[in-house]
Formats: structure tokens, C-alpha cells, sequence
């Protein structure tokens, strides 16, 4: 076999290229999360604006306490902005500071 020949013959399926993104599924808009009250409140999560598509694969890195976790917990639903706004396909939750 010839060294500079294609690894696939000519007549090999094509793969396809990246799937075309749908609508958005999940925004947010300047959501920001804080934990605790009063002079034990602790920022979580500064105003933080993202969407995410349909057909969309997304992953959250960085080092300890950069708000991972928050992010995750708003995208979710599982813990309401403080301010700003999340938006999903399916309902509105928006909160006004």
C-alpha cells in the first residue's frame, strides 16, 4: 500500500459534517446566583449570559470556585437566579433585582 494513499477507499460513505444547531433550548441572561443572607451571603455565581442549542453538547471547566456547580444548578432549574433571567423552550423564569 502506497504511503500517501487515503486511509478510506473512494467509494467509502462520507461522514457528515457537524449536525446544524435547532433553536435555543436554555438561556441565560445576566443570571447571577448567591447563597446564604445578609453578611453571610456569598457570591456563587457572578451575571453570567450562555445559550445552549438543541443538539448542543456542552461542558462547564475551570478550577475550584469559578461557579461550575451554580452554572449547573440555573441551567437546571433547580436553583432560581437572583437577578437576571432563564429562559427555556418550554417556560419563562424571570427575576427582577
Amino acid at each position: 500500500m502506497n504511503a500517501l494513499a487515503p486511509a478510506f477507499p473512494r467509494d467509502a460513505a462520507v461522514l457528515p459534517s457537524a449536525p446544524v444547531l435547532g433553536r435555543k433550548a436554555i438561556e441565560l441572561e445576566a443570571a447571577g446566583v448567591t447563597f446564604g443572607r445578609g453578611a453571610a451571603a456569598v457570591p456563587a455565581l457572578s451575571p453570567t449570559t450562555m445559550d445552549i442549542r438543541e443538539g448542543e453538547f456542552v461542558a462547564l471547566v475551570g478550577p475550584c470556585g469559578v461557579g461550575k456547580t451554580p452554572t449547573l444548578l440555573t441551567l437546571a432549574g433547580l436553583v432560581p437566579p437572583q437577578g437576571g433571567e432563564r429562559t427555556t423552550r418550554r417556560s419563562d423564569v424571570a427575576v427582577t433585582p
